[in-house]
């Protein structure tokens, strides 16, 4: 290979291992393992069992309930003595968010949420696992609904259900079900993203279960990706042009 060649493709190589890569999770304590004040280490009232949590228990993330007698969002460790929330799909924690016991009083729902600084024009993936409750022998549905508000929405909701069969008393992994919303931003700025738990009529409760949240950017092909993978090209065909004069030449002289 000549040395203006080689110069080509080390110019190519170095462009593509220069451009950006995709994001991480850029949602902040996903699976609820930063609970406390203490960034990593749990609250002693969170470490065995299940209690319901303060506004700012958990670490990135806001809690807000109704105003209805006993509403509350409740943070549980595997095999909490609550044998309606279910273990966590990873992790040592997961999180119920309240609606109701058999009425409709919670209809507004309790919720949690976390606000992010997000870019235009991204689109964005979120993903996470929401359970129904276990009901005790009782078919359950149970419904989140996904708020948006900034970055060019305003209330913008979206829906999710899971159900549980009851034929537990205490909800497994393989009752957590995969959700996802694909979302793009229109406005540069900060994002709030709501969890909020809605009300569904059953025999008996119909809070929701979630753990594992995660909101990445949707990788595009980067500038810099796609100047090398020209180059690379360049330098192939120019390669292959070579190649077949070279092979050219050495049949005409066997003639």
């Amino acid at each position: 290979m000549g040395l203006g060649r080689l110069r080509l493709l080390l110019f190519c190589l170095t462009t593509i291992a220069l451009s950006p890569v995709a994001s991480g999770n850029l949602i902040v304590n996903g699976d609820f393992e930063l609970v406390g004040p203490a960034p990593g280490s749990p609250a002693s009232t969170f470490t065995t069992d299940y209690a319901p949590i303060g506004a700012n228990t958990l670490t990135g993330w806001t809690s807000a309930i109704s105003a209805e007698p006993g509403a509350a969002n409740y943070l549980s460790t595997a095999n909490s003595t609550a044998d309606w929330i279910p273990n966590p799909f990873t992790g040592g924690y997961s999180m119920q968010l309240d609606s109701s016991t058999t009425t409709n009083a919670y209809a507004g729902g309790n919720s949690l949420s976390q606000t992010l600084s997000l870019t235009s024009g991204v689109q964005y993936h979120l993903t996470f696992y929401m359970s129904a409750e276990a009901a005790r022998g009782v078919t359950t549905t149970s419904t989140l609904n996904v708020i948006l508000n900034g970055g060019g929405f305003s209330n913008f909701t979206t829906s999710f259900s899971a159900s549980n069969p009851g034929t537990d008393t205490k909800a497994t992994t393989g009752d957590w079900v995969l959700q996802t919303l694909d979302f793009t931003v229109t406005v540069t700025g900060n994002l709030t993203l709501t969890f909020q738990d809605i009300y569904t009529p059953n025999g008996t409760s119909s809070n929701a279960s979630l753990d594992n949240i995660d909101l990445t950017a949707v990788p595009e092909i980067p500038n810099g990706v796609a100047v090398g993978a020209f180059c690379l090209a360049l330098v192939l065909t120019r390669k292959l042009g070579r190649s077949r004069l070279i092979s050219a030449r050495l049949r005409a002289r066997s003639r």
